[in-house]
């Protein structure tokens, strides 16, 4: 018994030590000594449910009410927990066999990658600070697609995590699952074998994201099913917490209450006249803009939070993009589809965050967003290398770099903000 839990240690060492770490790093540096919980901003996704019709947004809460006979905040508490406990553990199992893929030679700066990965202002801290965002179940859907990606069975339920990522929001239309799209559009340009097989799921993915979107854009207003003093009493009803009640959010998401000055004709303004699709779908999008453009006027120091993100995220940011130029420039020769795929990674990225935040004013949690969905799919290009044309770290290590990088790592990981203006 002995030598076999040396062995599994040993084996998982890495893993282990990613787990604790971020364990401590979450306890000591995002919370301040405190374990994560829910606050008034965040408790209240778990309130709703699919009692209030078939809208977008609601899924978490509908799952959390449909295991849950209590809304208290020790319930959703222990819920959230078990899930993201769980949740970093398997990133950590992932993240040590990234590392152990590595020779020898390369493990310390493999190491040292994934500490940059684990830590910061714009990946697993901002989920942790506001702990139980709508969008940290992303995440989990984000894991659950590498965990799929290669498995026979289930990367044919690919599919069903991108309605689901629009279920739990609108708007991963404009960031997850286009790079959803691109990991499995990239897992065909690799597979030559299975192409087929990949490019169909790529396709249904496509297509049942698309058909929910334009749904979900022109008719969710006609779902909802509770008038708006039904949804307050029903909220009232549920609200367990020992801080006044927030409804802000799915006020304007469900009911078109402007959460900039409380106004219900926030929507009386439009592009298109009339009541036809194209109308409804562009008048849609332009209210969400509008509400957005809004919101920006009052942010004032916000601006500069943002600001301090970029600056310390920018040289892991320019690395990412440097490591991507060099793959579609190295796979531009030999195939095609890989290098489209990487054209459209380095494109697409800035040009949604753009349009991620002409619909939300939340620099620091789009940013987030896209920082990590970056900085993941380089390190799951980098692992499925590894039995091809290996990656190997050409840097030169000696005093001052190696100076240099603690210091900056010191700044980095000590570096935390809150992911809402």
């Amino acid at each position: 018994m002995k030598i076999n839990s040396k062995n599994f240690i040993e084996k998982n060492k890495y893993a282990i030590f990613i787990f604790l770490f971020m364990f401590a790093y979450n306890f000591v540096f995002v919370k301040g000594f405190a374990f994560p919980g829910v606050d008034r901003l965040t408790y209240h996704y778990y309130l709703v449910d699919y009692s209030l019709g078939f809208c977008t947004k609601l899924l978490p809460g509908a799952v959390f009410n449909a295991v849950s006979p209590s809304t208290e905040p020790e319930a959703l508490n222990i819920y959230l927990g078990v899930i993201h406990t769980v949740f970093l553990l398997v990133v950590s199992v992932m993240l040590g066999k990234f590392i152990n893929a590595f020779e020898n030679k390369d493990k310390l700066l493999a190491f040292v990658f994934v500490l940059f990965f684990i830590t910061g202002p714009a990946t697993f801290s901002i989920h942790i600070f506001r702990f139980g965002m709508l969008d940290t179940n992303w995440l989990y859907l984000a894991v659950a697609l590498i965990a799929f990606m290669r498995n026979k069975v289930l990367r044919w339920f690919i599919p069903v995590l991108f309605v689901l990522a629009l279920l739990i929001h609108v708007s991963s239309m404009v960031l997850f699952i286009p790079i959803f799209a691109l990991m499995v559009l990239m897992e065909a340009a690799r597979e030559k074998k299975d192409r087929k097989i990949y490019l169909t799921i790529f396709s249904i993915s496509v297509l049942l994201s698309g058909v929910l979107f334009v749904y979900m854009l022109i008719y969710e207003d006609d779902n909802v099913a509770l008038t708006y003093e039904e949804y307050m009493k029903l909220m009232v009803e549920r609200h367990k917490l020992d801080e006044s009640i927030f409804t802000e959010f799915y006020d304007y998401a469900l009911y078109k209450i402007s959460y900039v000055d409380g106004s219900s004709d926030m929507f009386s303004a439009v592009l298109v006249e009339g009541n036809g699709f194209i109308a409804n779908a562009v008048n849609a999008v332009w209210a969400q803009i509008y509400e957005t453009l809004r919101a920006y006027v009052f942010l004032g120091d916000y601006m500069l939070v943002g600001v301090n993100d970029f600056i310390v995220s920018a040289p892991i940011t320019v690395l990412l993009y440097r490591y991507a130029l060099k793959q579609m420039k190295k796979d531009s020769g030999s195939n095609k589809l890989q290098k489209f795929v990487w054209f459209c990674v380095i494109g697409l990225l800035p040009v949604m965050f753009i349009a991620a935040l002409s619909g939300s004013p939340d620099i620091v949690r789009w940013f987030g967003h896209c920082f990590i969905l970056l900085f993941a799919f380089v390190l799951y290009d980098i692992y499925r290398r590894k039995d091809e044309n290996p990656v190997t770290f050409n840097v030169e290590i000696n005093n001052r770099t190696t100076v240099g990088t603690i210091i900056y790592f010191a700044v980095y990981m000590c570096c935390i903000l809150d992911p809402y203006c």
